[in-house]
């Protein structure tokens, strides 16, 4: 959809009432959620109540070769809710730098705005790069792919409240809900179903002891030990799962959806869920 250009006037009024729609930061991280799967992200796992050294999101973008996950990447995200005339401060901005682990991106994420000093240091190493999103550039994305705007556009508060009210009522509806446990939601692609595998988070397969097979529990029903292609990281024999929950249906045409996953490490077990339709 082709947008009228908006002037500076009315991008910081709409970035206002961006702003505005989000009771508090669970809010906005709630909608990062959905952002970041826009900008074709995957795996990705709300950590603010674990002990991740502040780091508010993680996820992952997947490679060319999403089996053998030797191209993927991954990111932590940190998400400030400021208002728009806010600078984050550069400190905050090395601090996302300072907890990156090898081989990952950091992204910051604001409803304010960057310092010209905090935009030269994210460009200042190339081992721990630093992706700089303010207030502005996340309003652009979400009128480019209509993510609470219509039209002229006009941002409309009720598009991003149903936004966040489906994502947490997603989770809310999981049968192994429950506030202190930090689930994983990933998408089950076309080329997953099509190959008829179930790829494991990566977060979840570190911690796996057992790589020949394991139990898993999908949408609370009884238990069931799965196969794991330890290589390339997935689950097999799991056409009738796919079945079940319809990600094939009777005329074996393929629906993705998103999944819901949390390691049960007190009982061994890895339980799923699948997105249901609200």
């Amino acid at each position: 959809m082709k947008f009228l250009e908006l002037s500076q006037k009315e991008i910081f009024t709409e970035l206002e009432n961006f702003y505005s729609s989000f009771e508090n930061g669970y809010e906005f991280e709630q909608f990062l959620k959905i952002f970041l799967e826009s900008l074709g992200l995957d795996e990705i796992e709300v950590t603010q109540s674990s002990n991740d050294g502040g780091v508010d999101l993680k996820a992952t973008k997947q490679g060319i070769d999403e089996l053998t996950d030797l191209d993927s990447i991954k990111y932590y995200v940190q998400a400030k809710r400021y208002k728009p005339n806010t600078n984050v401060s550069i400190e905050s901005v090395r601090a996302l730098r300072g907890i990156l682990p090898d081989g990952y991106k950091g992204i910051f994420i604001t409803t304010g705005k960057f310092s010209e000093n905090s935009k030269i240091f994210a460009t200042e190493s190339k081992s721990r790069p630093l992706i700089l999103i303010d207030g502005e550039e996340l309003i652009n994305h979400c009128i480019k792919y209509g993510l609470g705007f219509r039209a002229k556009p006009i941002f409309v508060i009720n598009d991003i409240k149903n936004l966040i009210n489906k994502e947490i009522k997603s989770e809310s509806n999981l049968n192994i809900s429950d506030e202190n446990k930090n689930y994983i939601k990933k998408e089950i692609s076309d080329n997953d179903i099509k190959a008829r595998i179930l790829p494991i988070p990566k977060s979840i397969f570190e911690k796996i002891e057992n790589f020949d097979e394991y139990d898993l529990k999908f949408d609370g029903e009884k238990i069931k030990k799965y196969k794991i292609n330890k290589n390339r990281k997935y689950f097999g024999g799991i056409t009738k799962v796919f079945k079940n929950f319809k990600l094939i249906d009777d005329n074996n045409d393929r629906h993705p959806k998103g999944s819901f996953w949390f390691l049960n490490k007190d009982e061994n077990i890895i339980e799923i869920e699948f997105e249901k339709n609200v």
